[in-house]
């Protein structure tokens, strides 16, 4: 299903928790995957759209401010550059 034998997805679970704090993008992949398959996989219930929901907020919240503190490291790289 996955394309992948037992062994490597085996591999990739145990390495899961290491490569959530270590691999760049990985974090955000697994995240945005997440999305994919609880919106695949929710139900009816409004409850648990609502959470759904919540979820996807809170994790694009996340982003945002991940890609703020990047753009604002990046504007006080190219200021310091320029000043120099």
């Amino acid at each position: 299903m996955l394309g992948r034998d037992r062994s490597t997805v085996a591999h990739m679970n145990i390495q899961h928790e290491g490569n959530l704090e270590h691999w760049r993008g990985y974090k955000n992949l697994f995240e945005y995957a997440t999305l994919i398959v609880d919106s695949r996989m929710s139900t009816s219930s409004t409850a648990e759209k609502l959470s759904e929901i919540t979820n996807r907020i809170f994790i694009l919240e996340q982003e945002a401010t991940r890609l703020r503190k990047e753009l604002e490291e990046k504007l006080k790289i190219e200021i310091q550059y320029n000043d120099e």
